[in-house]
């Protein structure tokens, strides 16, 4: 593992390598390559995407090293994660009481760990006890309520996980959910929730 001071040499030499006439595609190309080759140990990494704005889309220009997944040719500028990290800092600058639950860590650190690798698990979890971030509990009652959903919606593909999510927001009476799919606006709230990114609706 490079020190600091090394590790900022090392980028500064990869800066300093760029040769600027190439056009702009190229030259990310390059960084990304060069980057993935010297820095990969120091900072590691596994695997790069590049992707270029195109007139609807993001259409796939490199992939580089190991990248764990399934790559996708295009991505909807609407469901990339920019939309989601937007609306994440605008909570953060909010205040407001930002929640999760321990069955969703659980699923995430389990994610991160075959995805990514262990290291990336135990780095989430270091952080996240950084972020203010609070897991409320699913409790037995809990439970309950979420395999009573879980059987009652036979015609939508809810994890069990999800059903769980649905019980807590019930229980706490919620009023906004931060989420990633379609679920939690297909799920009856006892209330009227507000799914973000609204975007995405």
């Amino acid at each position: 593992m490079a020190t600091a001071k090394l590790l900022y040499r090392r980028l500064d030499a990869l800066f300093g390598s760029l040769k600027t006439r190439r056009s702009q595609s190229k030259l990310v190309e390059t960084f990304l390559e060069e980057a993935l080759a010297n820095l990969k140990d120091d900072l590691r990494l596994r695997g790069g995407l590049v992707y270029v704005e195109r007139r609807d889309n993001f259409a796939l220009l490199k992939a580089t090293g190991d990248v764990g997944a399934p790559v996708a040719e295009t991505l909807d500028p609407a469901l990339t994660p920019l939309t989601e990290l937007e609306t994440y800092a605008d909570l953060l600058r909010s205040k407001a009481r930002l929640l999760t639950s321990d069955f969703v860590l659980s699923e995430t650190y389990t994610l991160i760990r075959f995805k990514v690798g262990h290291h990336a698990a135990v780095e989430f979890m270091k952080r996240l006890d950084q972020t203010g971030i609070t897991a409320l509990r699913v409790s037995e009652a809990n439970e309950q309520t979420a395999k009573a959903i879980f059987v009652r919606y036979t015609d939508k593909d809810f994890s069990f996980v999800d059903c769980t999510s649905f019980a807590l927001i019930d229980q706490h009476r919620l009023d906004h959910v931060f989420a990633f799919d379609s679920h939690f606006r297909q799920y009856r709230f006892k209330r009227n929730v507000v799914v973000l990114p609204q975007e995405l609706a």
